[in-house]
């Protein structure tokens, strides 16, 4: 079926977006989203990749999603000339690696009632940006974001924070690392209630300023932790 231009074919394994047929993948790359509506996030995804390779000629896009388990997989691509094939790879893979995009795909999707509580936390992000959190050191802490990543050793949660005194004498990570451990359990854990895909890790962060993830700021002090969840308690693990 044509919608605008665009081609949607759908099977029982999935759904492929197409420019044009038929479908063919010279270039591909893959990654993981929690559950969603299809169509909406082959929408979203194939969006977000037209505007990175709207200067690279006779490229064709396609977008094949399909449900694995409890996961939607994306294989993001389409026609390229030979040439142009190692740059397109690139530019695809930012793509999809880049947190905020995803994050926008979920909430645009919709999540699938099993995984709801996934949506309102992605959702929830703005409004609980700019209130102030209590911690034991009674620094002040406020919400910068949340994302996630499925490395090879499953999935993690990242909650990231905004800690302006960090660094400073009384706030250096020996004075702190209880205050990440309090936003795991008080924080992390109340907000992963009833999700569908649970993650393998929680990483709570402290930085000095708002920084961009993915982004080295070696002029800004950071501060991380990773934790794995048992009981609804936060345990230490190690990077």
């Amino acid at each position: 079926m044509a919608r605008d231009g665009w081609h949607i074919l759908r099977d029982e394994d999935g759904l492929t977006l197409a420019r044009h047929l038929p479908a063919r993948f010279d270039v591909s790359v893959e990654a993981e989203v929690p559950l969603c509506d299809a169509g909406r996030l082959a929408r979203q995804v194939r969006q977000d990749m037209w505007r990175a390779m709207q200067r690279v000629r006779g490229f064709s896009p396609v977008v094949r999603v399909e449900r694995l388990g409890d996961v939607m997989r994306v294989s993001a691509g389409g026609r390229v000339p030979a040439e142009a094939r190692s740059d397109a790879q690139r530019k695809i893979a930012d793509v999809l690696e880049d947190g905020r995009c995803r994050a926008r795909w979920v909430r645009w999707a919709g999540a699938c009632k099993h995984t709801s509580t996934l949506l309102a936390l992605f959702l929830a992000v703005p409004v609980l940006a700019s209130e102030p959190l209590e911690v034991p050191s009674g620094q002040p802490v406020t919400f910068q974001e949340m994302l996630w990543d499925r490395p090879g050793s499953g999935l993690v949660y990242r909650f990231r924070f905004v800690a302006p005194e960090i660094g400073q004498e009384g706030r250096e990570y020996e004075d702190v690392e209880i205050d990440m451990h309090h936003l795991c359990e008080t924080y992390a854990i109340p907000r992963l209630s009833d999700l569908g895909p649970q993650p393998s890790q929680i990483v709570i962060s402290l930085s000095r300023e708002e920084t961009e993830f993915g982004v080295a700021h070696d002029d800004v002090t950071q501060f991380f932790e990773a934790y794995r969840v048992e009981d609804e308690t936060c345990i230490l693990e190690f990077f």
